[in-house]
């Protein structure tokens, strides 16, 4: 990890609540000190679908995630 996201993570530990950013196919590529804390996920892993998005009906075209 370069100086500078060193620096983003360590102010990002620092808030109270918890951060997770994730790409399109919801695995996580960084997160923050506290949403490891309230989830136990580690980056890399993959979040998985909300009670809603899981149980919901989708269209052929339409994605289960709303964003």
């Amino acid at each position: 990890m370069d100086l500078e996201m060193e620096h983003i993570q360590q102010i990002m530990d620092q808030l109270p609540d918890g951060i997770i950013v994730m790409n399109e196919k919801r695995v996580i590529y960084f997160m923050n000190l506290k949403a490891r804390e309230l989830t136990g996920w580690e980056i890399g892993d993959k979040v998985p679908y909300c009670t809603y998005c899981h149980h919901r009906e989708v269209e052929d075209d339409e994605e289960r995630c709303l964003k």
